[in-house]
């Protein structure tokens, strides 16, 4: 009977711990979807007072171009490519230097409002090209049979003021070895040299002028003779001719010589010689001025005792 009683006890017991437990979770199932509710106005009422966001902006795209100049020039306006209807300047402009030959960056200088635009910038290449220099006056050489000026002095036409450079060369190339002007002469083995060399270059051709070589004759003899009244002479030995390069075809062609008058006397005599051969035009030869004398005629009684023989007389009837 006493353990029955015990059993209901504790039934009752367990059935009241059973509701308390029951009713806090009610409690606490409907506090948390009372916040959940709460969180979820709140946020919608957020949601509609945050401002929309902004637009994109235009995108503008800046090309600056790519010049070439040559060493000294100037630098031009250079102008940028704008690729929409944005309002703004845009110029290409390179880092200030000392333009050497060289290829350099051109930048993008722009006053673009960058709050309105999306900005793109396209850079550009500057070349700078060396500058062509010339060659003052032809070089000339009297003939020699070959082809080479030894040691040549190079003045250069187009060098900037104050740039260091100048010309070396131990021999320069004539395209043939024969007399003539405006003769091709090879530049291809002259040498820059200087700081600035690096910004020049050369022509490939200069012109260049052979002048003939001038022969003489050593031991040419005139001979004298008597008086004849008139002014031609004799070359009696024309000695030996010096000055012909060796291999060329030169020979003595035409001589001519005669005395300066008539007159008995010492008198000068002038001697042209005309020469011949394949290469007589590479040569000169000066008229040649010697003495030589016009002798008095001899007499009827100089030929007597001189023992010349007395011309026959005609004797009329």
């Amino acid at each position: 009977m006493q353990q029955s009683n015990d059993a209901k006890r504790e039934e009752k017991i367990n059935f009241a711990i059973g509701v308390v437990v029951f009713s806090v979770v009610i409690a606490l199932v409907t506090v948390l979807a009372v916040f959940l509710i709460r969180v979820a106005h709140r946020n919608a009422g957020v949601s509609n007072v945050l401002p929309k966001p902004p637009e994109p902006l235009a995108k503008v795209t800046l090309t600056a171009p790519d010049v070439t100049v040559t060493y000294g020039e100037e630098l031009p306006e250079m102008p940028c490519e704008v690729s929409s209807d944005a309002e703004c300047n845009a110029v290409g402009k390179v880092k200030d230097c000392k333009l050497e030959v060289g290829v350099y960056d051109i930048d993008v200088e722009t006053d673009i409002d960058t709050s309105k635009y999306q900005t793109e910038i396209v850079g550009g290449k500057l070349t700078v090209l060396p500058k062509l220099l010339q060659v003052q006056a032809p070089f000339v050489k009297e003939y020699d049979g070959g082809c080479t000026i030894a040691r040549p002095q190079i003045r250069l036409d187009g060098v900037l003021e104050n740039d260091d450079v100048s010309a070396e060369c131990d021999v320069l190339y004539l395209d043939n070895k024969n007399v003539g002007v405006g003769k091709t002469v090879l530049l291809s083995n002259v040498r820059l040299v200087g700081k600035d060399a690096a910004n020049y270059i050369l022509p490939d051709f200069a012109e260049g002028i052979v002048v003939p070589k001038i022969v003489r004759f050593e031991g040419l003899k005139v001979a004298n003779k008597p008086y004849d009244g008139t002014t031609k002479a004799t070359v009696e030995d024309l000695g030996t001719l010096y000055g012909v390069c060796e291999g060329d075809s030169v020979a003595i062609g035409n001589v001519t010589s005669h005395f300066e008058g008539a007159d008995v006397g010492k008198q000068k005599v002038t001697v042209e010689v005309t020469l011949v051969g394949a290469d007589k035009d590479n040569y000169t030869v000066v008229p040649m001025t010697y003495n030589a004398e016009i002798q008095q005629k001899s007499s009827f009684w100089d030929k007597i005792f001189n023992k010349e023989p007395i011309a026959p007389t005609k004797v009329e009837g």
